[in-house]
């Protein structure tokens, strides 16, 4: 799965950070950020909604993002 990925190396450092990473993968893929965002969400925090994807995303660690990731898609 391009998001976990996208966990493993993406910069996590600032909200803008977070935000430009997804939008890339997005757009290689003909694809909308809001795409991206809403199965990261869910497979991070188990719901799909809260606040903006770049404050879920950061609070966590990036191994924690990785394996929710890989959790929903085991699960898919």
């Amino acid at each position: 799965m391009e998001l976990i990925e996208l966990a493993q190396t993406a910069d996590f450092s600032s909200p803008a950070a977070i935000e430009e990473a997804i939008k890339q993968l997005a757009a290689r893929n003909g694809l909308g950020f809001g795409d991206y965002q809403a199965v990261a969400r869910l497979a991070v925090t188990g719901t799909n909604v809260g606040p903006s994807i770049h404050a879920d995303l950061s609070c966590f660690w990036r191994e924690r993002v990785r394996r929710g990731l890989e959790r929903f898609q085991a699960a898919g």
